[in-house]
């Protein structure tokens, strides 16, 4: 019947204040790294810092605490979720998605092989969820449409790698929170890239689509984490 009282240590974890896809790469305590002649084409924001910023045309804001506080996407389960499974094309293999939600537990694209992503301007969407590593070499990501807002790759690890260096513009808003993205020699015909670190190499070439701002708002409320705590005898 004894009382007592507890006292703890906590630390407020600030909730974003932007949408994943507001710009041209966010990044989380990974940092950005540019590399060779590789070009963002808008904003840039991040909660560890930027190297190789001269390659940024757009604003660059880094040790934004809140942009490591990305919650991780959730694969949704039930009627019209697709699972594929593991993907991995090689050869001249032509894999094509229509709109409509999917899941999958990596993606692999070797040789001339491709993802056709059968899309229109304006059409439904893919939403791609991918719960292990994405190394999109070959052909790559081919969406029809060429436009950004109807392919959504999610990567929904704790961890995992993500790797484009296929020949394909890509057309795509990514978002990974917990994952490590790296873009070797492949152009962005438009999109935006939310991941825990970037690295760009080569003559890779991203630009934002402002069509993306506002998309996929997360709700939520800052959080906090308790780092120690005791009891005391009243």
């Amino acid at each position: 019947r004894e009382r007592r009282k507890i006292i703890a240590l906590v630390n407020r974890i600030p909730f974003p204040t932007h949408s994943p896809y507001d710009y041209a790469i966010s990044a989380g305590d990974g940092g950005i790294d540019l590399l060779d002649t590789c070009k963002i084409a808008g904003d840039v924001i991040t909660s560890d810092t930027v190297n190789g910023a001269v390659h940024v045309t757009g604003a660059v804001t880094e040790e934004d605490y809140a942009t490591a506080n990305f919650p991780l996407p959730v694969a949704p389960s039930g009627v019209g979720v697709n699972d594929l499974g593991a993907i991995n094309l090689n050869g001249t293999t032509n894999f094509t998605i229509n709109p409509g939600t999917y899941t999958c537990t990596s993606i692999e694209i070797k040789g001339n092989a491709k993802i056709t992503l059968a899309t229109i301007i304006g059409g439904g969407a893919v939403h791609l969820y991918c719960s292990g590593d994405i190394d999109a070499g070959g052909t790559g990501f081919v969406n029809t449409g060429a436009d950004a807002t109807t392919f959504f790759l999610y990567g929904t690890g704790e961890s995992g790698n993500i790797k484009f260096h296929g020949t394909s513009d890509v057309y795509a808003a990514v978002y990974a929170p917990k994952y490590d993205c790296n873009v070797v020699g492949t152009a962005w015909g438009k999109g935006a890239i939310n991941v825990y670190s970037y690295s760009g190499e080569g003559t890779s070439d991203i630009k934002h689509d402002p069509n993306l701002i506002g998309i996929g708002i997360v709700p939520g409320i800052d959080r906090v984490k308790m780092f120690a705590w005791r009891e005391e005898k009243i």
